[in-house]
């Protein structure tokens, strides 16, 4: 990683990995039926083992007010997810989300930016959560989907979720979450897509939702699929554990 110094969380990381081309323009896939096009889906989101990045990431609130900071993430499919963000070079929170269910968020000292960084950490917590669930079993043979075609696009639909997929390029372009009603409650759109070792990549996403605003995150310097230090998705040890 090009930052390293800020971020211990990375330290340890081998070099060896994929490396994003600066290449958007993605092929064309050839698929017949929607049966191969769930396949086809659910491989690539099977062949993305491990992703670490760094970015920005804005948060905006329902008033139009916006702050940004930088980011690092680290992910790793059978172990969780870790997301850090500081400002000026000082840590602004630290949030760690494992596979087993755990959520560890670590907030400055200073009780005056405490419960204002608790609140932007909690909100960073819905989209991970979003992300944890589209890039795990959704697109599975028992994931009890099914596609509907639409002018451009594919949907898939499951009971209170979709993804409306690009049809020529086979990438996802929207999530939503629904409720039982069918009122859309939160939705992540995926942008700026890059081949990885031959797997498209989305680096820019927009999570939403009416109540709590909006989340984006641009990520630059992704690698897929290295090797993470062992202590990578270890909470720091003055986080708090959420409910």
């Amino acid at each position: 990683m090009k930052r390293a110094a800020p971020l211990p969380l990375l330290l340890g990381l081998l070099a060896a990995g994929c490396i994003a081309r600066n290449d958007e323009k993605l092929p064309a896939v050839m698929w017949r039926n929607h049966d191969e096009a769930r396949r086809i889906l659910a491989e690539r989101a099977e062949a993305v083992r491990t992703v670490t990045a760094e970015g920005l990431i804005t948060l905006v609130r329902p008033d139009g007010e916006s702050v940004r900071f930088d980011l690092a993430m680290v992910r790793d499919r059978e172990r969780g997810v870790r997301l850090r963000a500081w400002k000026l070079g000082r840590a602004v929170f630290d949030l760690t989300m494992t596979r087993d269910g755990g959520v560890w968020l670590l907030t400055p000292d200073d009780p005056s930016l405490k419960q204002k960084v608790r609140a932007a950490g909690v909100s960073a917590r819905q989209l991970l959560d979003a992300w944890e669930m589209f890039n795990g079993e959704f697109f599975t043979t028992g994931g009890g989907g099914r596609f509907e075609d639409r002018a451009g696009m594919l949907r898939y639909v499951t009971k209170n979720a979709f993804c409306d997929i690009d049809r020529r390029t086979l990438t996802p372009r929207r999530y939503g979450l629904t409720d039982d009603a069918g009122r859309l409650r939160f939705e992540l759109e995926l942008s700026d897509y890059r081949e990885i070792g031959g797997v498209p990549f989305a680096h820019r996403y927009t999570a939403s939702s009416r109540d709590e605003g909006e989340i984006r995150i641009a990520l630059r310097d992704v690698e897929l699929n290295t090797e993470l230090a062992p202590a990578a998705l270890t909470p720091p040890r003055r986080s708090e554990k959420l409910p």
